[in-house]
């Protein structure tokens, strides 16, 4: 088992005994959905319906040993987006772990709607459906995430497109688009992915 497949039992394990809803998310739920590809960090989505739950499931990783880094708020609702920890091993540096509290406003549902599946060999684990890993990789907008919705949209149905495209609508909505226009993002990383096939 290599460092970072303990890395995500430990964090499994524990995310569980917490009895808190999360979902998988970033490159390694790319990793489960689509094509493997290289990352060395772990993103959790967690569900909680205010800060103060955020800071509580916080304090009690820290109890369990994992190390606590940054916290990150959202700016435009000024709600606490994301914890960044560290997992507890010996004899080595832990592995780091965003925990995305809030951020696009469809945590909770993203949370909610992932399926069990095994994510390292016996490492069962929630991951984000395909379609909400696509509405987080278009609003991240970096370069690695349009090559991970690339990827992705290999393996979209045109269903899921249309999920998507609807729930990147919610967002802007609900102004946590970080000024960016998701639908015409979500238009041309399609358009491009479209036109690479034909």
């Amino acid at each position: 088992m290599t460092r970072l497949e303990k890395a995500l039992a430990e964090l499994a394990h524990s995310l569980r005994e917490l009895g808190v809803t999360h979902a998988l998310v970033g490159g390694l739920a790319v990793s489960v959905r689509a094509e493997p590809r290289t990352t060395r960090d772990i993103d959790v989505v967690v569900a909680v319906a205010t800060d103060a739950e955020a800071e509580r499931v916080t304090s009690r990783l820290r109890t369990l040993g994992y190390g606590i880094g940054e916290f990150l708020e959202e700016t435009t609702s000024g709600r606490l987006s994301t914890v960044r920890i560290t997992t507890p091993q010996e004899g080595d540096f832990g592995v780091v772990v965003d925990l995305i509290f809030f951020s696009s406003g469809l945590e909770q549902g993203i949370a909610s709607r992932a399926e069990e599946l095994e994510v390292a060999p016996g490492v069962v684990m929630p991951v984000a459906k395909l379609e909400d890993l696509l509405v987080t990789k278009v609003l991240a907008g970096r370069y690695q995430d349009f090559a991970d919705v690339h990827s992705l949209l290999a393996h979209a149905s045109v269903g899921e497109r249309e999920v998507t495209l609807a729930r990147l609508q919610e967002i802007e909505r609900l102004d946590l688009n970080r000024g960016a226009d998701l639908v015409a993002r979500w238009r041309r990383l399609t358009r491009e992915y479209d036109d690479g096939r034909a």
